[in-house]
């Protein structure tokens, strides 16, 4: 991984082949990455928005994300993991938003950034697109019941 200072690029999100791919800001010792599990949503479904710090934590300011007006965040949720190996100590956090949008059209999700001793890391905006619902096919009943 190239290592600049709030630089941006695209990482493929591991495990997830039907998520957008990760969008990564770097720092000498601290990146950021921001996916969603969708880059296309009908309106009135969820969508789920990652955004991951690893390395070195300390010293880093993680001010609230702001998302569009028009999204109503449901559910908010952190997750921190800690791993020792031969390289040192590993810590991680990931915050976890679960949106709804409230109408269609196309929008874009960040820049999520954080300041680390003053010298700020984030990543690219993520673009989504809300959909109208897809309405069910009219049915007209098979048969009909005379009494």
């Amino acid at each position: 991984m190239a290592r600049a200072a709030a630089a941006g690029s695209f990482a493929p999100v591991m495990g997830r082949p039907d998520a957008t791919p990760a969008v990564v800001g770097d720092s000498k010792d601290l990146q950021i990455s921001a996916n969603v599990d969708k880059s296309q949503v009908e309106l009135g479904k969820p969508l789920t928005v990652t955004i991951t710090l690893e390395g070195d934590l300390a010293g880093a300011a993680v001010k609230p994300f702001e998302f569009p007006k028009t999204f109503q965040v449901l559910v908010q949720s952190q997750a921190s993991n800690v791993s020792v190996g031969a390289g040192g100590v590993q810590r991680s956090v990931s915050l976890t938003y679960v949106l709804l949008a409230r109408e269609v059209g196309t929008f874009q999700l960040g820049p999520f950034q954080v300041m680390r001793h003053d010298v700020p890391v984030q990543t690219e905006s993520i673009q989504v697109t809300i959909t109208k619902p897809v309405l069910p096919p009219e049915t007209e009943p098979k048969q009909r019941f005379t009494l």
